[in-house]
């Protein structure tokens, strides 16, 4: 690797510069999509539009885990590939299919307690990230709020984990009914 400087970037613009390429990706087609894309047939696109609208209801408008989502829209693409109708036709309004998936209990929602696990989790791998990639020869105060915020996240974690853990439960029901 060569140790000449090239340009310097301000950490600070790198951000903006990330969620300007995050945005661009979503937006820009590229060419040999636009070729595909004209290659198929009208009806094809439609179809793509109505699964994508699909998952994307799915996801924000009942909170169904992504997964779930994929799942869902691929067994749907399955079925219309193998009879060749059109999704309007064969599952009416992607709207009122969407929630009829969910009233079925076909796509699970994420529940409010597992989004606030995941907010947890991922404040709690930041604190830490922060905390390595710390120098440990100048530790000041902000450190000092940084650990004491990681080690309350962290062990809220690990003591609400362990409570939900299911061999905690069936060993407290046993208790509480006295078997061995």
């Amino acid at each position: 690797m060569p140790h000449t400087v090239l340009w310097r970037i301000p950490p600070a613009a790198l951000i903006p510069v990330g969620l300007l390429l995050l945005w661009l990706a979503g937006h820009v087609r590229l060419p040999g999509r636009a070729r595909r894309a004209a290659a198929g047939d009208a009806s094809d696109q439609d179809a793509e539009a109505w699964l994508r609208r699909l998952d994307g209801l799915l996801r924000g408008r009942h909170k169904v885990s992504r997964a779930d989502a994929r799942r869902l829209a691929a067994e749907a693409r399955e079925h219309l590939a193998a009879g060749g109708a059109r999704p309007e036709e064969e599952f009416g309004d992607v709207e009122e299919y969407a929630l009829r998936l969910v009233e079925e209990g076909a796509a699970r929602r994420r529940t409010r307690e597992s989004l606030n696990w995941t907010r947890t989790a991922a404040l709690f791998v930041l604190l830490v990230i922060s905390l390595v990639d710390r120098d440990w020869n100048d530790f000041g105060w902000w450190q000092w709020c940084t650990l004491a915020a990681a080690l309350i996240t962290g062990t809220w974690l690990a003591r609400h984990y362990r409570d939900r853990w299911p061999s905690r439960k069936a060993v407290a029901a046993r208790d509480e009914n006295g078997g061995t």
